[in-house]
């Protein structure tokens, strides 16, 4: 789904992910005046990506540790975790992200996955080592990540959304 949204937005459409298929910051959403397409959006940024490489990345992530993941919890669970996600990184995207920035990419999701993949040989309720050091690893980068962008401002950064990374690892690791 994810590539044909991509390759309309490149062949036919070049706004449509930016206009169908990315979150937008609380001043250019209204619940009022266009609930659907704000829920929507809350939802379906997840479909949406910048570029090619954007997309083959989070693809690549999320068919790596996804599998797994579904053979564990099932797709029904894991839909529902996914939702979560989405929606999660969405509204903080929303209320918490850059005035100035659209949220779009599945990276939430793959950061989601990619903790709950570290979560699956759990055994005695004892946290196992792979979680603690793909917590280390993946998210002091994306807190660094985020304390840059801020220090950077409205007018600088890396174009991520360390934000959507942190919070779709947060939604995975719970």
């Amino acid at each position: 789904v994810c590539t044909i949204i991509h390759a309309v937005t490149a062949f036919i459409w070049s706004d449509f992910t930016l206009h169908c298929f990315s979150c937008h910051p609380f001043p250019f959403t209204s619940l009022a005046m266009d609930p659907f397409r704000t829920w929507w959006r809350l939802l379906s940024h997840t479909l949406g990506h910048s570029s090619w490489q954007h997309l083959s990345g989070n693809a690549s992530l999320i068919l790596l540790v996804g599998p797994p993941c579904e053979k564990e919890y099932g797709s029904r669970t894991l839909l529902r975790i996914l939702s979560w996600t989405a929606f999660t990184t969405g509204l903080c995207h929303n209320t918490l992200g850059p005035r100035n920035a659209v949220l779009m990419g599945a990276s939430g999701i793959a950061f989601a996955l990619i903790l709950l993949n570290s979560l699956l040989n759990v055994h005695d309720r004892r946290i196992p080592v792979t979680f603690v050091l793909t917590c280390a690893l993946w998210l002091s980068s994306e807190c660094g990540g985020f304390v840059m962008n801020f220090l950077a401002g409205a007018e600088g950064g890396d174009g991520v959304s360390h934000l959507a990374h942190l919070f779709g690892a947060l939604v995975g690791a719970t």
